[in-house]
Parts: structure tokens; C-alpha cells; sequence
């Protein structure tokens, strides 16, 4: 640079070779800004605040724990937490969160029970079986919704309940003594007002009671209680009535030996399924 404005007839003073070098470094090489540190427990105390509101979200938003009864050859009844009561069936299961939160008292039912429900007008207690609600404040009844049954029986002991198809939203209000039946084959709910009621919740006292019914209800009955596939293959055979009551110390061979003694029908065993057919003189 030097050189150059000798060369010429470049300016001298503050506007020569020199002075304009050393504007040009600082504009290359700007002076630094000034910083600071915060102190470490600054740091550790935000974080310590990060995971408490991430604690405090997810135990009030996030997935409540949930708590799986199940049975299998005897009956149990559980206590809720809410005071209720529910009596399962065998070879049923209940899930339920651990703590009943919000609005409402949800609970998810496979099989067969008997709820109790405590009353509580603010927050209602509802049983979903996946094609049909039962919703309830304070009551007590049956839901029968084994997965092999062609349809799903809700029965009233005590108190109103309502019925909701989940699909199409069809409901049904019951009263004491009545039945709601939705078909999974036809998707229709129909108001049952004719329902023997002891009979319906008999296997909570250890019994089976059959009054009048048919051979085809019976044997679903045997399937669900003992857990084996039993059939009828005769359409008339399916549609015989009978009427007959047993224990629950009675084996699944006791009652079909029993049962043949009053219906026209014998059985036999193919592998893991008990088939009724016609008797044959």
C-alpha cells in the first residue's frame, strides 16, 4: 500500500496508506461482545423445573395406569375404588384405571359380570364391551358379552341403566327386570321385557338355572362357564326347551349325563368340542 501511494497521488494524513489499514483491520476484525455465565445451580434449578411440569402433564393428561382382573374357573368380586362392586364370571376380564379421573367412571368388560355401581350424580359410571355402552349413576346389573355369543345381554336388577349400540347410536332405557339384547349379527338392540332375572345372575351364587330354555342357549351357556366349544347340529334339536338346575360342584360330563336324561340328544367328544346331536333309538 505503501508502494502504491507513493506511485500516485494518493492522499496523506488520516486518509493515506497508514490510517486506512488500520480502519481496514478493525473492520475485519471486530471487537469482541461482551459475555456471561450464569451461576451452575441457575441451570440446575431450570431443569429441575422442566421435569416437574413434565411430571405434573403427564400424570394429568397422560394415559391413566390400568389394572386387569381376569378369571378362569371360579368367580371373584372386586372392590373399586369408587365403592363399587363388580362380581366377574368365569372366564372374564375387567380392565379399569387405577384411579377413576374426569368426568366419568370408564370401565372395559369381556365376558360376564355383575356390577354394583355406588351412586354418584356427578360423575357416571359406564361399561363398554366394544359394540355396546351401558351407562349408569347407581345401580345394579348384569352385562354378558362373551366373545363367542352371537349377541350382547345387558340385564336390570336394580335402579336405570342405558344402553347405547356404539355404531348407529340406537338407545334403550331399562327398568328393573328388563333386557336389553343387541344381536352382533343383525346390529340391532331390542327391548327385552319378559326376563327372568334370578335365573340371568344364578352363576353368582355357584348355580346354573335353566327355565324354559333352549337346547342351542344351554349349550352356550356350558361353552362359556366351562370354557369348551359345545354344539348342536340338529336345527330342531337346537330349538328343544328345558328346564333343569345344577351346581357349580357339577363337572361339564355330570350335567350332559344329566341333561340327556330330558332332551332327546347324545354327545360325544371330537377333540376340544362337545357335540349334541339327535338321539338315535
Amino acid at each position: 500500500m505503501e508502494e502504491l501511494a507513493h506511485s500516485t497521488h494518493a492522499p496523506r494524513g488520516k486518509y493515506g496508506a497508514q490510517a486506512g489499514y488500520e480502519l481496514l483491520k478493525k473492520r475485519i476484525h471486530p471487537s469482541k461482545k461482551r459475555s456471561f455465565t450464569l451461576p451452575v445451580w441457575t441451570g440446575v434449578a431450570a431443569a429441575i423445573l422442566v421435569l416437574l411440569a413434565g411430571w405434573w402433564i403427564v400424570r394429568e393428561y397422560g394415559q391413566p395406569e390400568i389394572l386387569l382382573f381376569e378369571t378362569t374357573t371360579q368367580t371373584r368380586t372386586i372392590e373399586l375404588k369408587d365403592g363399587s362392586r363388580v362380581t366377574l364370571n368365569r372366564y372374564s376380564a375387567l380392565t379399569v384405571p387405577k384411579n377413576f379421573k374426569g368426568t366419568a367412571r370408564e370401565v372395559t368388560l369381556r365376558g360376564e359380570a355383575l356390577f354394583e355401581v355406588a351412586k354418584n350424580a356427578g360423575k357416571p359410571f359406564r361399561v363398554f364391551t366394544g359394540e355396546v355402552t351401558v351407562e349408569v349413576l347407581g345401580t345394579v346389573f348384569n352385562v354378558n358379552a362373551y366373545r363367542e355369543n352371537p349377541e350382547i345381554v345387558t340385564t336390570l336388577l336394580e335402579g336405570k341403566v342405558a344402553v347405547k349400540e356404539t355404531d348407529n347410536g340406537q338407545e334403550l332405557l331399562l327398568s328393573p327386570g328388563e333386557r336389553a339384547v343387541y344381536s352382533l349379527n343383525e346390529k340391532e338392540l331390542v327391548h327385552d321385557t319378559g326376563t327372568d332375572t334370578e335365573g340371568i345372575v344364578a352363576w353368582q351364587k355357584g348355580m346354573l338355572i335353566f327355565s324354559g330354555e333352549s337346547l342351542e342357549d344351554i349349550a352356550r351357556v356350558l361353552s362359556n362357564h366351562f370354557n369348551i366349544p359345545v354344539k348342536v347340529t340338529d336345527e330342531a334339536l337346537a330349538g328343544y326347551r328345558v328346564t333343569a338346575d345344577f351346581t357349580d360342584n357339577e363337572d361339564l360330563e355330570t350335567i350332559l349325563n344329566l341333561l340327556i336324561h330330558v332332551a332327546p340328544f347324545s354327545w360325544e367328544r371330537a377333540e376340544q368340542t362337545i357335540i349334541l346331536k339327535p338321539k338315535i333309538d
